[in-house]
Formats: structure tokens, sequence, C-alpha cells
């Protein structure tokens, strides 16, 4: 099994992240489980970078898009437990792992992902369903993100020098219409997670693998009241 794992850089990468995610690399190799690695740098666009990854995705042969930012730390993620296979094991077409928001000062910490129907999470008990998952460590089957490249032909566009001639806009960034008729600037994961639940997908974030977010520290699930 062939998967393409999306990490984009904005500066450099850190040794934190490389030394804990490549030992899920390794280890997935023991299920027959192929890591394909694409990272892109130099661009501090970051929309143009997700869909540029995923365009490669899409003109690639791996059955599977693994999205990891080069932030999220898996210090506290047993290598036993590998990400790969236990993401992919689910089955679903759109699964992640769930990790904290960064802060500064006194602000709090919260989830980066919002649950669809509840507030109170349940860590370590399975699949939870999500009405945004953030796009930090995510695992999308080659299906859905066919299915939506069908779905939404209005936001292909040329690609500029250097890129495929034809580039899919499925991160591209637009306003969220609240239930009271204001507008939400979304950001290109959430708003990538309203484009497939609008095609009839499902979004979960499995409770078991929760990640560290680096920022001023390293902020964890842990660090949330609950």
């Amino acid at each position: 099994m062939k998967v393409f794992c999306a990490i984009p850089v904005l500066e450099k990468v850190d040794v934190r992240f490389m030394s804990s995610f490549m030992a899920h690399c390794f280890g997935a190799q023991k299920y027959g489980i192929q890591v394909y690695l694409d990272f892109h740098h130099n661009d501090s666009f970051f929309v143009r970078i997700r869909n540029s990854q995923i365009t490669r995705f899409i003109d690639s042969d791996c059955e599977h898009y693994f999205q990891v930012d080069s932030d999220i730390e898996f210090m506290d993620h047993p290598i036993e437990k590998n990400l790969f296979k236990g993401l992919i094991d689910h089955g679903e077409d759109f699964v992640g792992g769930m990790y904290a928001k960064t802060a500064s000062g006194t602000e709090k910490t919260k989830l980066a992902s919002v649950p669809l129907d509840t507030n109170s999470i349940d860590y370590d008990s399975g699949l939870l369903e999500m009405l945004w998952l953030a796009g930090g460590c995510w695992c999308l089957h080659r299906d859905l993100v066919m299915k939506m490249v069908d779905s939404y032909p209005d936001l292909r566009y040329k690609g500029d020098e250097g890129e495929p001639d034809v580039m899919y806009g499925l991160f591209n960034e637009e306003f969220h219409v609240r239930e009271d008729g204001t507008k939400k600037f979304q950001s290109e994961d959430y708003i990538f997670c309203d484009r497939a639940r609008a095609i009839g997908a499902q979004i979960w974030a499995d409770t078991s693998i929760l990640l560290g977010h680096w920022g001023w520290k390293c902020y964890t699930v842990w660090e949330i009241e609950r």
C-alpha cells in the first residue's frame, strides 16, 4: 500500500518533529505500508502549499493522502501503535489525530478541532465524529479526494511556472455563513471539512491519537480545562 505524506515546511523542520515522526514512517514498513514523503518549502502562502501537495497526491498512484504539519510532535504516541496503520485500519475516508491550539500569554489552551455533537470528549474512546478536524494530522482515502475533485470543478485552476498545468484548489479559503447570517472567515482546513461534509463525507477523530503542537512551547490536550 502506498501512502502520500504531505509535510508543509514554512522555514525549517524541527528535530523534535523529525525524530518522533520518522519512527512511525519506518515502522509502517513492517505492515506493508510505503510512505512517500512530500516536503513543500520556500513558500509563505499556506493555502498554495496545501493545494500543491494534494495536487501532487492526485497525480500520484498512492491510495491514501496523509497530511502532517511540521509543528506537530508525536513523542507521546507509542511507536507500537503505528500512526499510519492505526488511521488506515479504521477504514474511513476522512480520519485524523487530535491536538491543542497554540496559545499566547494567559490565553487558555483549547482543542484545535470541533466535535459534531458534543463539547465533552472522552479521550481514548475510539472514533468521534467531527464538524471540523484541524489539518495537522489527517488521513484521506483517494476515493474521497477524487469525489471532491469531481464535485468542485470550479476549484480547478492553471498552475504557475513549475507547477502542474491543472491545480486543485480544494483548500481555497472563503467565508463560512453562520446560522444567524453573519460571516466568519474559514481557515483552509476547516473549509476543506465543509466541502467534504457537503458531499456526504463523515469526518472522524481518533481519540487515542493525542499529539503535541509546538508554539511558544509544546501544547497538549491534557492542558485543556474539562
